[in-house]
């Protein structure tokens, strides 16, 4: 309940209010709002995505006229990357979701180092930013997709977690589109 209370309120939930929900000490609530976050917290290259992972670009930040995707206008491009459990099917291991500060094969390129263990098996769409993963030590698997219309089937990973952000984004906040 320590985790789940903080976690499940929109306003930080302070130690106080803790020890009234709980029926536990103020100085136990206090800790406890101290080291559940230290040990929640993940090291850089702690949780790696590796063996088979999907990765793909896309956009949010509420509706818009014009294009969709590459194109699009007043979006934020985002980095979404998924990694399958060694049991196949859709069942993800693991996603990651990185702001990007562009689409462009760089960026893209520093950011699948950051999350990507070496070796591993990236799929991704024929975009031209994906090119230089092979040389960064991945196996890249592309495919050139005639648009979005089979972009889900063959990258299903990827497209569900940003589905299921997109999902969650509209259910706690409010009035906001993606």
């Amino acid at each position: 309940m320590a985790i789940y209370l903080p976690a499940a309120t929109k306003k930080p939930l302070s130690a106080a209010e803790l020890a009234r929900q709980l029926p536990i000490a103020a100085q136990t609530a206090w800790t406890l709002r101290h080291k559940i976050p230290r040990a929640m917290a993940r090291g850089e290259g702690e949780l790696m995505l590796r063996g088979l992972v999907e990765t793909n670009e896309s956009y949010v930040g509420g509706k818009s006229m014009g294009p969709r995707g590459l194109g699009a206008m007043d979006k934020t491009p985002v980095a979404p990357s998924a990694g399958q459990r060694a049991s196949g099917g859709l069942s993800l291991s693991l996603a990651y979701i990185q702001v990007a500060e562009s689409a462009n094969g760089l960026w893209l390129s520093r950011a699948t180092l950051r999350i990507i263990e070496a070796g591993s098996t990236i799929s991704a769409e024929g975009l031209g930013a994906y090119r230089r993963l092979g040389g960064l030590g991945y196996d890249h698997d592309s495919m050139i997709l005639g648009g979005s219309a089979k972009a889900h089937e063959f990258l299903p990973q990827v497209h569900l977690a940003i589905s299921n952000f997109k999902r969650w984004v509209l259910d706690v906040f409010l009035g906001v589109s993606v």
